[in-house]
């Protein structure tokens, strides 16, 4: 994942998330703001001698629907593809910008799993994971968006988004 990610260019991320989509990024746990994880990140060069920095447990929550609805086989999560898009919008500024020396950003967390405040009511995986049917796994949007993502062309979420719902 690294070497694909580290070659993305600004304009390829800037294409592909340009946070117009609409989505309210309100969750119950904070106010998200994706610029902040840029203003820390220079803040970190700044104050302790540019140390190599992986981001880990980076993610979006979602209140788990035991009835979740299905488009096309998959999960829709749109708001956690556009959280990670703006971030990685901004890990890629403060790169470029700033010279911060980022060289992982690890998405939390692959599947829906349990939290120690929430226990399963929460999730934040890229797998939605049904508890009351024999643990059935389905992917969500934000799966391939990713693995989209991690590919050879820029991804805008909304096009993708509606394709997947077989309307554009």
């Amino acid at each position: 994942m690294l070497k694909a990610w580290m070659g993305y260019s600004s304009e390829r991320i800037a294409d592909g998330c340009n946070g117009d989509t609409g989505i309210d990024f309100y969750n119950r746990y904070e106010y998200i703001y994706p610029e902040g994880l840029q203003y820390m990140l220079n803040h970190i060069k700044d104050t302790y001698n540019n140390p190599v920095i992986y981001i880990t447990e980076n993610g979006y929550g979602e209140v788990v629907k035991t009835d979740v609805e299905l488009h096309d086989g998959t999960v829709m999560d749109l708001p956690r593809v556009e959280y990670h898009c703006t971030h990685l919008k901004n890990v890629l500024a403060s790169i470029k910008n700033h010279g911060v020396q980022v060289k992982g950003y690890f998405v939390w967390s692959f599947a829906d799993n349990f939290e120690f405040t929430d226990g399963y009511t929460i999730g934040f995986g890229l797998v939605y994971i049904n508890r009351t049917s024999n643990f059935t796994r389905i992917a969500k949007f934000s799966s391939h968006w990713f693995t989209e993502f991690l590919g050879d062309q820029p991804v805008n979420p909304v096009p993708l988004y509606f394709k997947r719902l077989n309307i554009a």
